[in-house]
């Protein structure tokens, strides 16, 4: 998210359109990577995203859709 526009409910809005629209299109699960021990981390684990391992230095989340 962009400085300036972090903090107002922008990503947590977009992340679930993204995933409305996985689900729509018949994904049944998603997976998707960001660095250890910054926002994002702790945006997706708040979202309900589970850690559910490493690759390549980055932490591997996976949510049920």
């Amino acid at each position: 998210m962009a400085p300036g526009f972090e903090r107002k409910g922008i990503g947590s809005i977009l992340l679930a359109e993204a995933c409305a629209c996985l689900k729509s299109a018949g994904i049944g699960r998603a997976w998707l990577t960001t660095d250890p021990n910054t926002r994002a981390e702790r945006f997706y684990r708040a979202a309900g995203w589970e850690h559910v391992g490493e690759k390549d230095n980055e932490l591997l989340f996976e949510r049920s859709l």
